[in-house]
């Protein structure tokens, strides 16, 4: 026979039409049974394996992480190796920037250009770092009928820009801004700085063409290069600088508005974005680093 510790619960009520106060009724209650013991014990043992399960699921998420961490870790070979994998890297080569679809990098906000196209930047026959533009081996005309690579104009910094000779607005403006920086600048830093255009337009800016327009906006042309390519390079070429374009049907151009200053070996260190935007401080960075 067990005893089962009760407790006593009293229920009121108010009867207002028999006119009472109130009637009281006791109820006697269990306040633990076996029934109740054994549904506490099955709360208690479900609540240590929750805590269980909790602490392996930790020790995975440990684990994963830990994983990952060696992962960042890899060499620099081995990142590069898989960016190479996917149709579409950056230019820069910036550490996950490889994708399936055209757009910009994640990192530098570059254009991402086919791997493909920079497949050419690896190896030891690599003269200059990824970045430079002068990895690109293509042959272009310059406004005097020359054929040069890009590789010949190293050893300057250029402040280049890509435009179009039937523009009617925008390019214009841009070299008016080319002009402004170079009034600017120090004598020293001019002795080192060249001035670089290219067309985005190759079927009808042809060397001829480009003469005339250089002569049309006095161009020193000792210190100015004008450049024709061939549609598929001017397209890299722009990959690699940043430079968007797209030509609509009427044959005009849409183009973002960069001045692009590269280094000697062919790196881009400055980016100037805009029309008649304040150009002070590319002014004192050309004039301290040139």
């Amino acid at each position: 026979m067990f005893f089962y510790p009760v407790k006593i619960v009293r229920y009121s009520c108010g009867l207002t039409f028999l006119k009472c106060a109130e009637i009281h009724i006791f109820k006697v209650e269990p306040i633990f049974t076996p029934k109740m013991f054994i549904r506490k014990l099955s709360y208690f043992f479900s609540g240590l394996l929750i805590v269980s399960l909790s602490a392996c699921n930790t020790q995975s998420a440990e684990q994963i992480a830990d994983d990952n961490t060696k992962t960042d870790e890899a060499p620099v070979e081995t990142v590069l190796t898989q960016a190479s994998e996917t149709e579409y890297v950056c230019p820069m080569r910036c550490e996950g920037s490889g994708q399936d679809e055209p757009g910009t990098c994640p990192v530098c906000n570059m254009l991402v250009v086919r791997s493909v196209e920079v497949e050419d930047f690896e190896g030891e026959n690599r003269k200059y770092t990824r970045g430079s533009v002068y990895n690109l081996k293509s042959n272009w005309v310059t406004q005097n009928g020359d054929q040069i690579e890009l590789e010949s104009l190293s050893g300057d910094f250029q402040l280049a820009c890509m435009i179009f000779t039937n523009c009617p607005e925008a390019c214009p403006n841009l070299i008016g801004d080319m002009l402004t920086i170079d009034e600017a600048l120090e004598p020293e830093t001019k002795e080192r700085l060249k001035y670089l255009l290219v067309t985005i337009d190759p079927d009808n800016d042809t060397p001829e063409q480009l003469a005339a327009y250089a002569k049309g906006h006095d161009l020193d042309t000792e210190q100015w290069t004008l450049l024709q390519g061939e549609k598929e390079k001017t397209r890299e070429l722009s990959n690699l600088l940043g430079v968007e374009y797209k030509q609509y049907e009427n044959g005009t151009f849409g183009h973002t508005n960069y001045l692009i200053l590269l280094n000697e070996e062919g790196e881009i260190i400055y980016r100037l974005n805009g029309i008649h935007v304040p150009n002070e401080d590319l002014v004192a960075f050309m004039n301290k680093h040139i």
